[in-house]
């Protein structure tokens, strides 16, 4: 395929345009009906870049066509420079990639391939068209209590599946628990920003991270448990359990203090549910509940959900306690 030539058609009125001398992402006008057309960019011939979803000083993340099976694509792209930075830092990205391939779980984001192209490492993954669990923890999507409890059982039973498979993942947070066209969520990034957080060349907020993660002890599959914890307190009462820290120190002796029970914050919230969370934000890892009690919690209050204008309060205190 000679990636010189361009040649598409505009979406809305099916008109042929040549945009091989234009600049890639930039915006065109089709002459026909006006439609405003971003301009693609070949990749390794297999892969049409139709836009940037995500731009970073490490990685670019872009919406593709994968011409040869015609479907959407995400490819996930290494900055070279940042390769450049540390010795096989691009055999890393690949390793976790192919880490990634091997979690096959419907709340796992699906790996296709991965490659070099250009002297650039890259991942070509599912597509998430519906963004991230970020959106809904800022308010941006309108979430109703039962979404939120589908939600989260669909990432605890990922990360189970993870778990059995001996993989964690080290950066549970709102920005890696993606929704997919069905609106059901998968996992990303499974200990890729950890990878080189460790390497001293990526930033990560300190707000998910364990209590043993910030004071530079052994994580094992719990941490990711603390991690979802604070991500379900954020997600059911709308704020975060703590203060912002940027000190590793200071968030440290933050999670050593008095927290509020979700259900303090909002009287709606089940106490079982409530209890679950301050459970998964124990301290001591020993002290945190597995995958299975995770679910177990999650499935109850879907199956009762509350409703605090009602006797409904008094139904769950004599049914959990």
């Amino acid at each position: 395929m000679n990636d010189s030539l361009l040649k598409i058609a505009c979406y809305r009125c099916g008109q042929r345009l040549d945009l091989s001398d234009l600049e890639p992402f930039s915006k065109v006008e089709c002459p026909n009906c006006a439609a405003e057309i971003t301009v693609p960019r070949w990749f390794d011939s297999s892969y049409l870049l139709e836009d940037v979803c995500g731009s970073g000083l490490i990685w670019n993340t872009y919406r593709a066509l994968d011409v040869t099976l015609d479907r959407e694509v995400a490819i996930k792209v290494l900055n070279p420079e940042f390769a450049e930075k540390a010795p096989g830092l691009d055999e890393i990205f690949l390793e976790k990639g192919r880490m990634m391939a091997r979690l096959n779980h419907p709340a796992v984001i699906g790996i296709y391939h991965c490659g070099e192209y250009e002297g650039q490492s890259y991942l070509v993954m599912q597509f998430m068209p519906n963004g991230s669990l970020r959106e809904a923890v800022d308010g941006l999507i309108p979430l109703t209590f039962g979404e939120k409890l589908k939600w989260m059982k669909q990432a605890a039973l990922g990360l189970q599946e993870a778990q059995r498979l001996g993989v964690e993942h080290y950066d549970i947070c709102p920005d890696v628990i993606l929704l997919d066209s069905e609106r059901n969520v998968r996992i990303g990034d499974f200990g890729l920003t950890a990878a080189f957080s460790n390497l001293g060349l990526y930033r990560e907020r300190l707000d998910y991270f364990s209590p043993e993660r910030l004071g530079g002890m052994f994580e094992t599959y719990s941490s990711d448990v603390y991690s979802l914890g604070v991500t379900m307190y954020e997600l059911f009462a709308g704020t975060m359990p703590f203060m912002d820290n940027d000190s590793p120190k200071e968030a440290l002796r933050e999670r050593s203090g008095k927290i509020d029970p979700p259900r303090a914050v909002r009287r709606d919230i089940p106490e079982r549910l409530s209890v679950l969370i301050m459970k998964m934000l124990a301290l001591t890892p020993a002290d945190r509940p597995g995958y299975p009690e995770i679910v177990s919690v999650l499935e109850e209050c879907t199956l009762f959900p509350p409703d605090c204008s009602s006797d409904t309060g008094s139904f769950w205190k004599k049914l959990f306690g």
